[in-house]
This record gives C-alpha cells, sequence and structure tokens, in this order.
C-alpha cells in the first residue's frame, strides 16, 4: 500500500486544499490519502480559539469527494502538541505500507524542516511531496538527505486566514469553501460569523 499524509490545521478547510489534493491525485498514484488535522501545532502561533472538533469535522465534509481519501483524528485523540515524526509512526502501524509513507508539504515549510521533532529519524522514514507555485525554483540545497518530488500546484488566491477574516465580517465565503462547509460555519456562527451577520442588521 502506497500512502500519502496531509496534516494541517485546516481552521478552516478551503478550496485551495481540496484541489491541492486532486492536483496529487493528477500528478501521482497513491492507494490511499490521509488527511490528519492538527490538534495543537508544533510550528505555528494560533491568535484564536476554535474547538478542534469543529476542524475535524469539517476537514470530513470538505475532503468527503476525494476518491482514496480518510480523515483521521489521531492527533486530537491523541491530544497534546502534535508532532508529525509520532504521527508516521502511528500510521506505519495502522495502515501497514510497503512504501516509506509520503509527507504532503508546502514549500513554505521547507526552510523549517530541520528544527521538525524528530527531524533526522523522520527524514529517514517517509518521502516528502512538496508543493510550490508554478514557475517557483525549489531550492535542493534545503531538501540534503531527503528523498523527495514535487508536485506543480496552481496558485489558488485563498488561505484559512483569508476565511477566517470574511467570517469576522459577515462577508460572502462560498468562493473559498465547499458549499458544505461554509453551511456548516455559518450555522454554528464559528469565526465570528453570526455575530457579524447580527451586527448589519
Amino acid at each position: 500500500m502506497n500512502v500519502l499524509c496531509f496534516g494541517g490545521s485546516f481552521d478552516p478547510p478551503h478550496r485551495g486544499h481540496e484541489l491541492l489534493l486532486r492536483e496529487v491525485q493528477r500528478q501521482f498514484t497513491y492507494d490511499l490519502i490521509v488527511v490528519v488535522p492538527v490538534n495543537i501545532p508544533a510550528h505555528k502561533q494560533v491568535d484564536h480559539e476554535i474547538d478542534p472538533l469543529y476542524r475535524l469535522e469539517m476537514a470530513r465534509i470538505a475532503f468527503s469527494g476525494i476518491p482514496q481519501c480518510v480523515v483521521d483524528d489521531r492527533e486530537m485523540s491523541r491530544g497534546g502538541v502534535s508532532y508529525t515524526y509520532q504521527t508516521i509512526l502511528e500510521l506505519e502501524t495502522h495502515w501497514q505500507p510497503t512504501e516509506p509513507i509520503t509527507l504532503l508539504v508546502g514549500y513554505d515549510l521547507v526552510p523549517g524542516l530541520k528544527r521538525w521533532k524528530e527531524w533526522e529519524q523522520l527524514r529517514s522514514r517517509v518521502r516528502f511531496l512538496i508543493a510550490h507555485r508554478e514557475n517557483e525554483h525549489i531550492d535542493s540545497s534545503l531538501l540534503e538527505g531527503v528523498s523527495w518530488d514535487s508536485l506543480d500546484n496552481p496558485q489558488v488566491d485563498v488561505s484559512s486566514g483569508m476565511v477566517r477574516s470574511v467570517c469576522t465580517r459577515g462577508g460572502d465565503i462560498s468562493g473559498y469553501v465547499s458549499p458544505e462547509v461554509e453551511r456548516y460555519i455559518i450555522q454554528r456562527g464559528l469565526y465570528g460569523y453570526h455575530r457579524a451577520d447580527t451586527s448589519q442588521n
């Protein structure tokens, strides 16, 4: 079994995330894509608070239409700060892949990879798939000793921070997230959506 792992906050999951995985499937062949929403990010400051279970459910909704894709809750179930190396070990035990697990990361994360927990052990166990914008040069010196492939990822002008900002203003997020995720956010008033919407009445 050939497994790809895609971790992230998905706060919220947006169309860019979905398109990224579809591009993975267009350019590569994996038997299984495992999406792992982080519990507490190890390398990212969070300036807002939302129940992690909301993020988990939104990820399940967002990626439900992607073939061979499952959303895995192990980092949330484990609690505490999420570390990729520990997750990879658990995924290896659970799925018993016949090849090293491929870890999908954005090129913006590459300069900081050496600061990841158990980096030496991690890089010896996985293959990296580096998502980068078209025509963006990858500095291979940053990936010395790493097994990796590159993924040409068409630029999508959306980020989770952008979606949260629009929600706070009670704006239209239909162009940024799937209809199902949009409905979930609005119905639960996530990211301040209901407060902003109420203030306009």
